[in-house]
């Protein structure tokens, strides 16, 4: 599954949300590193990728049952980190993939990002386009492994559980 993620990565390459360091708006609020156990997810198999865990992350247990008996585990930082070794998570965020109720796959911005993100109040639109577009080749990358596509679809009814909150 190494070679899956590092497709998924490279399909990302080094692109981000906005054209320059959309960090600068908010003091890199989202790299603050793990203050209550907050982290992200890590998608099927992508634990693989940290067979030597650095040392300025963690890997935990989450309840976050995707599958029957298959939990996500959560990866956690200190705040600073090697940008080429962050997860997918970090990568796509403030934006994700997302599975609507009908089964569409979308681009949309991450509810979970609200009170953190100040680009949470953007439109995707308001993204830098290549990015979006990236993103979007990334979810449907994931949507071709039946384990990957399952933990889409859960994340995406907690995401539903969030927009409405």
């Amino acid at each position: 599954m190494k070679d899956f993620y590092n497709n998924i990565y490279a399909a990302l390459g080094t692109l981000t949300p906005l054209r320059g360091d959309c960090g600068r708006a908010c003091n890199k609020a989202c790299c603050e590193g793990d203050k209550d156990g907050d982290g992200m997810y890590l998608f099927p198999f992508e634990e693989e990728m940290y067979t030597s865990l650095p040392s300025w992350a963690s890997i935990s247990e989450t309840d976050f049952e995707y599958d029957k008996g298959k939990f996500a585990p959560l990866f956690s930082c200190d705040g600073v980190c090697d940008r080429n070794l962050r997860p997918l998570s970090c990568r796509i965020f403030p934006l994700t993939p997302y599975i609507a109720k009908d089964g569409e796959l979308e681009v949309i911005v991450d509810p979970r990002a609200n009170g953190m993100c100040p680009l949470s109040s953007l439109y995707v639109e308001d993204f830098e386009p290549d990015f979006v577009k990236a993103v979007e080749k990334v979810g449907k990358l994931l949507l071709e492994n039946a384990e990957t596509k399952k933990f889409l679809e859960a994340f995406s009814r907690i995401l539903d559980d969030i927009k409405f909150i």
